[in-house]
């Protein structure tokens, strides 16, 4: 009697062995989304909804100066390797960013930052404070929190990504908008 060969089919066997790990990956592309959440998760007013990398991630936001304001302050598209993800504000009208009764215009940028921001449970206070050299410095300032949320972070025993709201400002945030303004963390009360 023949013995029938069994035929090796790799890709399913792969397939399956991925099924089977407790490993969970995550895409590059996540990690910005993950942050966008994160940054706007305390804020009632705001909801984030990654759609996909083509279209992309819509903020729909309660207010048309706080639409606005997010608006300015938020990249308008993230390029991660070959995937580009825009971002859309939308006010809770359904009117698309830019299609907003104009009501952010005559604000300098750290009180774009303050209307986007109020209500934000990350959010502690923009302030403008002078240095040793007497030049005025802009900053907008975090809570002292250390924000988590999984990412298949090899180095973290529980694969999550770790970090700060001033670090996630940096990534999430337009930064020709924001390039004369610090984003730092409040003092931890001792």
């Amino acid at each position: 009697m023949a013995t029938k060969k069994r035929k090796s089919n790799a890709k399913n066997e792969v397939t399956d062995a991925v099924k089977k790990s407790p490993l969970k990956y995550i895409t590059p592309w996540s990690d910005f989304t993950l942050m966008t959440e994160a940054m706007f998760k305390g804020d009632p007013d705001v909801r984030v909804d990654f759609i996909d990398t083509k279209k992309g991630m819509k903020l729909y936001v309660k207010g048309d100066a706080k639409a606005e304001a997010i608006s300015k302050i938020m990249v308008k598209e993230m390029k991660i390797g070959n995937i580009v993800i825009k971002v859309q504000v939308v006010p809770a009208n359904g009117t698309k960013r830019g299609k907003a009764k104009k009501t952010t215009a005559n604000l300098d940028k750290l009180e774009v930052f303050k209307v986007a921001l109020d209500g934000n449970a990350a959010f502690t206070r923009a302030v403008v404070k002078k240095s040793d050299f007497g030049i005025p410095l802009n900053y907008v300032e975090f809570v002292p929190k250390v924000v988590q949320f999984y990412n298949d972070e090899r180095s973290d025993l529980n694969g999550n990504f770790n970090t700060l709201y001033q670090t996630i400002a940096r990534e999430i945030f337009d930064e020709d908008f924001s390039e004369d303004i610090n984003f730092c963390t409040a003092m931890v009360e001792q």
